[in-house]
């Protein structure tokens, strides 16, 4: 696609978008087996095969697709499934059948050299006792790539295509074909291409995500009387599945057994089993441990405070201490990279700090974080201090030194907002967290999902902190109570399901599309980088045209979050991380889409050009101790 014809795709899609998808009344479409439905509640399909009692669709993974969802099928060819080298793309193929079809599945010949596919059936979860929502959700991807369909519904099936690094780029088309067993119920064929350009191989946004690869109460109830290969086969399958998806566990295994001697000495007890896996795990996994937090929380919410002008408040506070000086020694004795590691202190004091005033124990948690920060700092060889969901407040600005603020907030909080600026103007690191996030949510329109790192980006952000993923303290499609339209209830953060054996990783949509988000994100990285590059080479003055494409794409991206984010005069723009409002998901799909394309054809003119530097690209993010504003 040339410059000229994006930029004139992109105008008709404005236009239809202000005169039908962002009014608050969008007109009525076509519906396909369907009724009363308006372009906010349809999912624009392409028709690929139809038969008596059976068709085939092509559907984007900007939408969920529910059994029952009526289809609005668009005109016009599939646009080219595009990708670059080293990244993952999905779509989805949907199959709806009158009738009951065993063992469907979806497989596709003819791809080139480095290019594999993965076919995984969308399951549902059934949402239930809840005040707000109840019923079945699409989310959970099944690891087996046959699943029966029944009678009258919508089966959708998670396409993935990746292309390594060394891949055959340029167009092809994928022949593929619907089986119901041995049988072929349709063939069809869409057309794709790998675009040569490379995907950075590690991250350059950090995704600092919970893990905690066991069921508290059922599923791994004797996980740490295994053997230690035993508990290292199941954590080496989740950090694959952690490095497939471009984020970032946070905790390294096995987890440091630290002990007090009767002298009062701290030691670690199994520190060569803990390098020994770390340095392993680092090599097969480059870039899922750039962060890393050391989990040691002086308090958590109202109830876990201590008070350090206690005996007891000051004991456990001396005992932290201990703790992390014995896990930091450990650490500089097998030379770990301090320079990548963050001590997690403590975690949403939301209510208390916003209740100041009322006459209760207000200050302890302020109180206790001063005392404790102070306290400890001085054995930590400078490693950063990191609190979640805490108000950007003067009585901790001096020892706090990374603030990931919640990315949602309403009007009428009591708890202030950080503002992005002032934190930066004190030479702090602001991260975003996902507790209380609309996109999060199990239930949300599946755009929304890729959306925080976009966000992260345009608020300059080096981190997203992502809330409680495997921890199932209840199970997660059948929550025992909800309160809001916007309270997390268990289930929403985990990112993958309980499996059915220790082989597996049970992945979902909402992890998938984070990753296309973090991709999303590289695409933009690439861009500014390219422009660094070109604009301090002997050659800038040659490079003009392709100069305006980088600063257009990223103008549009920039533009394009902020005209499809809810916002307010309110709201700092860190608090804006709400849902594509359902009337613009259409235009704000597919304007994305079109923006992809342009910019996947201008990186692989600067590709072609030589004005990318691979140790710059494949670097990752800079280290946690680069993230402060120092000049």
């Amino acid at each position: 696609m040339t410059a000229r014809s994006y930029f004139l795709r992109l105008a008709v899609v404005l236009l239809i978008a202000a005169s039908n998808g962002f009014a608050d009344d969008p007109p009525q479409t076509e519906i396909i087996e369907g009724s009363e439905a308006t372009d906010e509640h349809t999912i624009p399909a392409h028709l690929l095969h139809k038969a008596p009692g059976l068709s085939v669709y092509f559907v984007s993974t900007h939408f969920k697709v529910y059994p029952n969802d009526p289809l609005d099928e668009i005109g016009g060819e599939v646009r080219s499934i595009g990708f670059g080298l080293g990244e993952y793309e999905p779509f989805q193929i949907v199959v709806a059948s009158d009738k009951p079809l065993p063992a469907v599945t979806v497989r596709i010949i003819g791809l080139p050299q480095g290019v594999s596919y993965e076919c995984q059936p969308v399951g549902l979860v059934d949402i239930k006792r809840s005040r707000v929502r109840a019923g079945l959700t699409p989310d959970p991807l099944h690891n087996d790539p046959a699943f029966d369909i029944e009678a009258g519904g919508r089966q959708s099936f998670w396409m993935t295509l990746h292309a390594t690094r060394k891949a055959t780029a340029g167009p092809f088309m994928m022949r593929c074909a619907v089986m119901s067993g041995d049988r072929t119920l349709a063939r069809f064929v869409l057309p794709a291409r790998v675009w040569n350009f490379p995907i950075p191989l590690r991250p350059h946004l950090a995704s600092m995500i919970e893990f905690r690869p066991w069921n508290r109460s059922s599923h791994y109830p004797d996980l740490f009387n295994w053997p230690v290969e035993q508990q290292a086969k199941i954590y080496r399958k989740y950090y694959k599945w952690y490095h497939r998806n471009r984020i970032q566990p946070g905790s390294i295994f096995p987890k440091p057994v630290i002990r007090k001697d009767d002298q009062g000495e701290y030691h670690v007890l199994n520190g060569e089993d803990v390098n020994r896996y770390f340095q392993q795990f680092r090599q097969e996994f480059p870039g899922t441990f750039d962060v890393l937090w050391i989990q040691r929380l002086i308090g958590h919410t109202q109830k876990h405070w201590l008070d350090p002008d206690t005996e007891e408040g000051m004991e456990k506070i001396l005992h932290v201490r201990g703790y992390l000086k014995a896990y930091v020694e450990m650490a500089r004795k097998y030379d770990w990279p301090l320079e990548r590691f963050v001590w997690y202190a403590g975690d949403e004091p939301i209510m208390p700090h916003a209740r100041r005033g009322d006459g209760s124990s207000k200050d302890l948690p302020i109180k206790t974080l001063n005392v404790a920060i102070r306290t400890i700092r001085p054995v930590l060889h400078g490693m950063p201090i990191f609190v979640s969901a805490w108000p950007f407040d003067r009585e901790l600005l001096s020892v706090v030194d990374i603030w990931p603020g919640r990315s949602y907030a309403t009007l009428n909080s009591p708890m202030p907002r950080m503002q992005t600026v002032e934190a930066v103007n004190y030479g702090k690191a602001v991260a975003l967290t996902t507790d209380n996030s609309y996109n999060i949510l199990m239930d949300r329109e599946a755009i929304n999902h890729r959306l925080d790192p976009l966000h992260a980006w345009y608020a300059d952000l080096p981190m997203i902190e992502h809330w409680s993923n495997m921890f199932w303290q209840k199970k997660p499609w059948n929550p025992d109570e909800w309160f809001s339209k916007t309270f997390i209830v268990p289930g929403d953060g985990n990112l993958v399901y309980p499996p059915p054996n220790d082989e597996e990783v049970v992945s979902c949509i909402r992890a998938e599309l984070m990753r296309e988000g973090m991709e999303d994100y590289e695409y933009l990285w690439l861009l500014r980088h390219a422009s660094w590059v070109i604009r301090n080479s002997p050659n800038a003055g040659e490079e003009c045209d392709l100069l305006e494409l980088i600063d257009n794409h990223l103008w549009d991206a920039r533009d394009w979050i902020v005209r499809n984010s809810p916002s307010s005069s309110n709201y700092d723009y860190i608090g804006l991380c709400g849902n594509i409002p359902g009337s613009r998901l259409r235009s704000a799909a597919l304007e994305l889409d079109l923006l992809r394309e342009a910019i996947q054809e201008t990186l692989a003119e600067v590709n072609k050009k030589g004005y990318f530097q691979p140790e710059q690209i494949d670097a990752g993010q800079k280290p946690i101790r680069q993230w402060f504003r120092h000049d």
